[in-house]
């Protein structure tokens, strides 16, 4: 993690990390711009981030479209708080979006007759999924 100080306190930052999440492995990196009032930070994050995905949306005549992906990338955003105490142990609560930028479905199935979707599964909307996140780690003094 790298770490750009900015006048009056601002702090810019690299992150990079993954996890497990409902649909399986993810990864995620990108920028967070943080302001610190003693021990607590609040920060705005921005980046990227790519894993598996499913979504099942509403179609025509009230069918259900389910489409998941084994690999999609995503542009995701968030609002933190951090609270770090002086040990160096920190905790982090992140809300936030994901949207889907590129990535075709591996499969699209209209769940009510168990069909493929054919081409029309290009045509639907992509996703953005809110998220809330913890993270509890360790901040090196490097």
């Amino acid at each position: 993690m790298a770490l750009l100080h900015l006048p009056y306190g601002h702090i810019v930052t690299l992150y990079a990390g993954g996890g497990v999440g409902r649909f399986g492995g993810r990864f995620a990196g990108g920028l967070q711009l943080q302001v610190p009032i003693d021990s607590t930070a609040f920060g705005i994050q921005a980046g990227f981030g790519g894993g598996a995905l499913e979504a099942t949306s509403g179609g025509a005549d009230n069918t259900r479209i389910r489409r998941y992906w084994g690999m999609a990338l995503y542009f995701h955003s968030a609002l933190s708080l951090t609270y770090r105490f002086e040990e160096g142990v920190f905790g982090r609560l992140s809300l936030g979006m994901d949207a889907l930028v590129a990535g075709d479905p591996d499969e699209c199935v209209f769940t009510a007759t168990d069909t493929e979707c054919g081409v029309s599964a290009s045509s639907l909307h992509r996703p953005v999924s809110p998220f809330a996140g913890l993270t509890v780690g360790y901040a090196f003094d490097i």
